[in-house]
């Protein structure tokens, strides 16, 4: 009985420890991401666009770790710069550039929360950008 115990409790210890590691944030972001929506800290729901809003914002990611850059569209503008990474899942967006053609308020609302990103999270399949007052968050995910 006493080696039951024994097995039951390294079992739960096992389970845990892969729960953990699933859910710790890579320290990449490179991909391709599609925006789902926006975040405020103070109210724990995803703010959702207009379905034409979020099919218009795709960018790409590439770094090697600590440097990368960023490409994409948030339609029908382009968007280019560059990022460098740091400990503990730090962001900063070094340049952020390109055309701001009959761009709408949500736009550039997207397009200055990423300047002004400071942290983020990227799991497997999403990608959480917070902005340097954390007041709020854009959420990501894959795509191919």
């Amino acid at each position: 009985m006493r080696n039951l115990v024994i097995i039951v409790f390294v079992m739960f210890l096992f389970s845990n420890c892969i729960k953990i590691q699933q859910k710790e944030s890579l320290k990449s972001i490179t991909g391709n991401w599609k925006l789902e929506g926006k975040q405020s800290k103070f109210n724990s729901s995803i703010n959702m666009f207009s379905k034409v809003l979020l099919n218009s914002v795709e960018i790409s990611l590439k770094d090697n770790g600590l440097k990368g850059e960023i490409s994409g569209k948030l339609r029908p503008n382009k968007l280019y710069g560059k990022y460098e990474l740091s400990g503990q899942n730090k962001l900063s967006v070094i340049s952020l550039g390109g055309n701001a053609l009959e761009e709408c308020n949500e736009m550039k609302e997207i397009r200055e929360a990423l300047y002004n990103a400071s942290a983020y999270k990227c799991f497997e399949n999403e990608l959480f950008i917070y902005t340097q007052s954390e007041k709020e968050v854009l959420k990501f995910v894959r795509i191919n």
